[in-house]
């Protein structure tokens, strides 16, 4: 007879185990602040092109709204540095231009979700459509050599092919792949003058704080991140998403806390994905 744990060592208690089983961990969707308000994303229906007119004023004008905020109305930020991943994704409400579809193109803030949810229904927007590029074998698109030094190379591979008694060369394919975790991700952003505090479902705390304060322009002591517990990320928690500036963007403008959580189908088109 096989005894127990011969081969897979001694068993460990999950140190969170009991928290996450009992529902006493706080997950960043779970906290809130006096006056909180909360805020809807609008993304755009197209994948490229841009914004010829965009009009706010019924969402604006609806129950609970406290700003629409768009690119013409959002104040300069500064770049977002890249990390040790590569760059960050883009600043968006920064001009007209839309590159991608899903790209946030407008921040409702209201006084509850719903509200804030119904209104960014109502801001009605009209694009002058581009010609888009959805493949790497399109002709338009732009060829980059490995332009954040991420390459590694092992070995002589030219050497290994030219003495292989057999070479096979065929291109493979694999359908595009979304890391889409049990949990929503959510951003609650607060200042305190120019001090952010920021719960976020993040990999990686200490990036989401360089960049924050990189675009904001404070020094990076006065952002605080927490991250006690996340519902999964799988990677696409390593990244500093849009919807986390935004938020704390909203929050700044509104002068309140302000909670951001993602729907479902936007965590197919808001934090990444790897493609085809």
């Amino acid at each position: 007879m096989i005894r127990p744990n011969t081969f897979l060592g001694k068993p460990l208690d999950r140190v969170d185990g009991a928290m996450k089983v009992t529902g006493t961990a706080h997950y960043p969707s779970d906290f809130a602040f006096p006056g909180l308000a909360h805020a809807a994303l609008v993304q755009a229906t197209i994948a490229a092109g841009s914004i010829k007119r965009i009009d706010t004023g019924r969402a604006e004008a609806a129950a609970g709204v406290l700003a629409v905020v768009t690119y013409e109305n959002a104040p300069a930020m500064a770049e977002a540095p890249a990390t040790g991943l590569g760059p960050s994704p883009p600043l968006e409400l920064r001009d007209d231009r839309v590159r991608y579809r899903g790209q946030h193109v407008a921040i409702v803030v209201a006084e509850t979700e719903e509200q804030a949810h119904a209104a960014a229904r109502l801001v009605a927007i009209e694009y002058e459509v581009d010609a888009s590029i959805l493949g790497i074998t399109n002709s338009q698109a732009q060829i980059l050599r490995n332009p954040w030094g991420l390459e590694v190379r092992r070995g002589d591979v030219e050497a290994a092919l030219a003495s292989a008694p057999v070479v096979y060369d065929q291109t493979f394919t694999i359908a595009a792949e979304t890391n889409n975790p049990m949990g929503l991700f959510a951003t609650v952003a607060r200042w305190d003058g120019d001090r952010l505090l920021i719960h976020d479902s993040t990999q990686w705390p200490m990036a989401v704080r360089r960049v924050l304060a990189a675009v904001f322009s404070i020094p990076e002591d006065h952002v605080r991140l927490l991250a006690p517990h996340i519902g999964g990320g799988f990677g696409a928690g390593l990244r500093v998403w849009p919807h986390v500036v935004l938020t704390a963007l909203a929050a700044r403008m509104v002068a309140r806390p302000v909670k951001l959580v993602l729907t479902r189908p936007q965590m197919f088109t808001a934090v990444g994905h790897r493609p085809e």
